[in-house]
């Protein structure tokens, strides 16, 4: 993961630069903005379509992520897991992954689903909120108080407000909005979240064993 800090010049011991953030959120978000295009030049081969997948078009689990049906769709998009992506790069860089790779898991598996009852879905806002809350947690660790409780907050409110009004708040879109792949998004961020605590839990355990283990052999010497 030093090559993602090396990559975009963010080290947590380095004081705050703000140019360096910015060049960083520009270079993630160049990098998203032609992954995107990409998919856009192939729109109805790459958005989610449960019939084609069932007939074996099995990438599209993964680019119709990255497929947009508007402008503003894709625009808040981008700029929102290109932050919570910049965000973890500077803190926490071997969390990007798994909260992006879970993040698409866990929305293409609910569309998958029978609870799903979509036949066409596309868009990032679903998977990008696994790396936001992931992104909300880290935030958390360094910031007490409110201002370390804000994030969670906002991302909170934001998700209820879409589940509520079963549409999404800034975007417009001919396409059915579905907020339940936010919720999904999100819940795979909390596995991100746990399994990272647990993981921390285990590291302490073994450390105070080793320790103890070491006490034990120095007084065995004597």
């Amino acid at each position: 993961m030093n090559t993602i800090n090396s990559l975009l010049n963010l080290h947590h011991k380095t004081s705050y630069l703000f140019g360096r953030e910015l060049v960083a959120f520009l270079k993630v978000t160049t990098v998203i903005t032609f992954l995107v295009a990409l998919c856009q030049l192939n729109f109805e081969g790459f958005v989610f379509d449960r019939t084609a997948i069932t007939d074996g078009e099995y990438w599209r689990l993964v680019t119709c992520h990255f497929t947009h049906s508007s402008f503003s769709h894709g625009f808040w998009d981008v700029l929102a897991l290109a932050g919570s992506i910049v965000w973890l790069a500077r803190y926490s860089p071997r969390m990007i992954i798994p909260a992006v790779v879970s993040g698409i898991v866990a929305v293409s598996f609910l569309l998958l689903s029978k609870v799903s009852p979509l036949e066409y879905y596309c868009g990032l806002s679903g998977i990008l909120f696994s790396p936001l809350i992931v992104a909300a947690y880290i935030h958390l660790k360094h910031h007490k108080g409110f201002t370390g409780i804000a994030p969670f907050i906002v991302i909170s409110t934001k998700l209820m407000v879409d589940l509520i009004s079963q549409n999404t708040m800034f975007v417009h879109s001919d396409w059915y909005a579905y907020p339940e792949s936010h919720l999904a998004g999100a819940m795979a961020g909390a596995i991100i979240i746990y399994s990272d605590k647990c993981i921390e839990v285990l590291k302490n355990r073994t450390q105070r064993k080793n320790y103890f283990a070491i006490l034990a052999r120095q007084k065995g010497g004597r």
